[in-house]
């Protein structure tokens, strides 16, 4: 019954897998395969798809701003890549719908909650990578996240690590530098630790399935942290 849903959803953005037992973990929460004792989840498939996000984001927004230095595309495509933007095309598609989470987290709001929409959203551009390869990817972002960008029916929040160089760079001279200080590795899934500091001083910690995320994490950290005091 699953795998007919999965054929409906892939149906709507033009995609005929190959494989389709790659969007059945695409779309598997860590919480529903714990619950069904599967031995798979969405999380290999996620940190696959962050890096092909990434990529494809830098080509896109590479070739349509000739006039943007490396600095500015960067703070755009963190914007983009940021998992408030991926959930935002999820709930538009209705992708969330057709996530298999846990009881639990059906009953806390997992399907509304961002991290896992972001992260869902990943998995599933690691699953059509791995499935029917680069040009398939490139057509379903154009078609979903790049489209929703280039018609501004979805909005860019400044993401942490921009929101802590903007509040640093009035308060110190010393640049912001991030660190990965642990990498954890289980059957299922990556976990990373990373610290963010500017000198000696260490302003945030964070962790997250990858690099990227865990320097977000520290960021956001590091931020709130720092409002706070101020105000």
């Amino acid at each position: 019954m699953f795998i007919e849903e999965i054929k409906i959803l892939l149906k709507t953005f033009n995609l005929e897998p190959r494989n389709i037992n790659l969007y059945e973990e695409a779309l598997t929460h860590s919480s529903y395969a714990n619950e069904k004792q599967l031995n798979y989840n969405y999380q290999r498939l996620e940190f696959l798809g962050d890096a092909v996000l990434q990529m494809y984001t830098t080509l896109y927004l590479y070739r349509i701003n000739d006039d943007l230095n490396e600095g500015e595309l960067t703070i755009w495509r963190s914007q983009i890549v940021r998992e408030e933007t991926l959930a935002q095309v999820c709930r538009f598609y209705k992708i969330n719908e057709y996530i298999r989470l846990g009881k639990g987290e059906i009953q806390t709001g997992g399907r509304e909650k961002d991290s896992i929409l972001g992260d869902v959203f990943e998995a599933i551009v690691g699953a059509i990578y791995l499935d029917l390869g680069q040009q398939a990817v490139n057509t379903f972002l154009m078609q979903t996240l790049f489209k929703k960008i280039k018609d501004k029916s979805i909005y860019l929040v400044k993401d942490y690590k921009t929101l802590l160089q903007e509040y640093l760079q009035t308060e110190r001279q010393d640049p912001i530098e991030y660190k990965v200080i642990f990498e954890h590795k289980d059957k299922n899934s990556y976990q990373y630790v990373a610290i963010v500091k500017s000198g000696d001083i260490i302003f945030g910690k964070g962790s997250g399935s990858s690099h990227s995320k865990a320097e977000q994490a520290a960021a956001k950290d590091a931020y709130l942290k720092l409002v706070k005091v101020v105000k």
